[in-house]
């Protein structure tokens, strides 16, 4: 009886410190990380949107990335992992798509599932200034004239920097605006929104979401028919950890009325 209760409390002792087995592993409540890129000018509607998201969905935690269509691009084709790639650019997915999905053979990457792919939205593009509109730029047609002496606009790797250069290209102004030397470019339609509310230049073109949501004055809508349809699309990264998770998302994105009014209240058209 003697060696039995000395046996009991020996193993006792040891099982007093042996550390806790669950310290070793990471708790299984820990939430899904899902790393979105993003278009720099989905950067208001999606934090609001994944503010909702979290709420009714507390497994999952969403990180993003916002910048540029062109630079996020570039990330990815580097070898930066993300779940999630949401493009202010259909051209700038292509380029990600699977080789046979491209019209040129030649760009496509494989960076995409092109199975997830969708087109979650539509924007518009827009003459803007600051509040006072202190260079008087009523319309397109007066960015040649001698009172505007500076035009923002986004670099050639940036969709807005593109698609402003496809409005100078359909009223003919293209050349005009090169040879005043009137055009600076920012690398991401943020940093041609900073330049406009300080007064660096005289306006900018911008697209009309970003302008609601910064102290600018719009004086212009740019026709659709003047450059391509601006075009949101997202597809779930074949790097991803989380595909599924991923895959969830988007659908929220595409589908849920909570998102729709967020991104409806800025500016933008869903495209379902």
């Amino acid at each position: 009886m003697k060696y039995l209760l000395i046996a009991l409390l020996s193993c006792l002792m040891l099982t007093g410190c042996t550390p806790a087995r669950q310290s070793h592993y990471p708790s299984q409540t820990q939430p899904t990380v899902l790393s979105v890129f993003a278009a720099s000018s989905l950067s208001e509607p999606l934090t609001d949107i994944a503010t909702q998201y979290q709420h009714l969905h507390p497994e999952v935690e969403l990180q993003f990335t916002f910048d540029s269509s062109g630079t996020l691009k570039t990330q990815l084709e580097q070898g930066a992992v993300c779940d999630l790639f949401i493009s202010a650019s259909s051209s700038v997915m292509d380029a990600l798509s699977p080789s046979q999905d491209t019209p040129d053979s030649r760009t496509g990457t494989g960076l995409i599932d092109q199975n997830s792919r969708v087109d979650l939205l539509k924007n518009k593009l827009v003459l803007a200034v600051a509040p006072g509109n202190p260079g008087n730029v009523q319309r397109f047609t007066d960015l040649t004239s001698e009172q505007v002496t500076s035009i923002a606009i986004g670099n050639m790797d940036v969709p807005a920097g593109q698609y402003a250069m496809q409005v100078f290209d359909a009223l003919g102004i293209t050349e005009t605006l090169e040879s005043q030397q009137k055009l600076t470019y920012g690398s991401s339609v943020t940093e041609i929104i900073n330049q406009i509310a300080l007064g660096a230049v005289d306006c900018g073109i911008v697209y009309i979401t970003d302008a609601a949501t910064a102290p600018l004055y719009v004086v212009e809508t740019a026709q659709s028919d003047w450059h391509d349809p601006i075009v949101y699309p997202g597809a779930v990264t074949t790097s991803s950890q989380h595909p599924q998770q991923a895959q969830d998302f988007l659908d929220f994105l595409q589908s849920s009325p909570i998102a729709h009014e967020i991104f409806i209240n800025i500016g933008f058209q869903p495209l379902t």
